[in-house]
């Protein structure tokens, strides 16, 4: 049997398999915004066979040790955490430790403070499409997107290129999404990244 590891701060409980994989949160009372019929979560829902959980919370701090958020296969047993639909009205980080945002993981949330630490390797299709955020900020070290037709690679394709140091785009992963503010290193090319998200501001650093 799978051993599965427990990780503690002020916003919640996070739990992951063996691998660093988030699996579920259970958000503290006290940063919880509402407290729905399911305990700490608003609303569970069925999404196309995965089961999604919608937070409104004030804070959400990944714990150090989360490796990846959401699936490469959504079907896949044990279905893994998804954060569709989530409302942050404080900052949601992420760790140091964080190489993979998968499929749709992030997608239609609202979050006022979002940063991506420069270990992320791997954004999947759709991962934070379709969102409001009011500050977005890329870690220095982010690796730099790689133009070509997502789609058109293979797993193992696109598993090269985060090894290589690239990151894989044409999956729309910013799709639709609204961003009030980016912060950006100077000289990145965030543009290749997020072809389709509508930026207010850009700011270089």
């Amino acid at each position: 049997m799978n051993r599965q590891l427990q990780f503690e701060n002020e916003t919640g409980v996070y739990h992951c398999d063996e691998s660093g994989k988030l699996l579920f949160i259970e958000p503290r009372t006290d940063n919880c915004l509402y407290r729905g019929p399911f305990g700490p979560h608003s609303l569970d829902m069925e999404y196309h066979g995965l089961i999604c959980t919608t937070y409104r919370v004030r804070d959400l701090i990944i714990p150090e040790g989360v490796r990846s958020i959401g699936s490469v296969d959504p079907y896949a047993l044990p279905q893994e955490v998804s954060l569709r639909d989530t409302i942050v009205t404080g900052q949601l980080r992420f760790p140091s430790t964080l190489e993979s945002l998968r499929e749709n993981v992030l997608s239609g949330s609202l979050i006022m403070d979002m940063e991506l630490p420069e270990t992320v390797r791997h954004i999947g299709s759709g991962a934070i499409m379709n969102c409001y955020i009011q500050q977005l900020r890329l870690g220095a070290g982010l690796p730099e997107p790689e133009d070509g037709w997502y789609w058109k690679k293979t797993r193992d394709e696109r598993w090269k290129q985060e090894a290589a140091g690239k990151l894989a785009c044409g999956g729309r992963q910013f799709k639709e999404t609204i961003i009030g503010t980016l912060v950006v290193p100077a000289g990145y090319p965030y543009k290749r990244l997020m072809p389709e998200a509508k930026i207010d501001e850009v700011i270089t650093y």
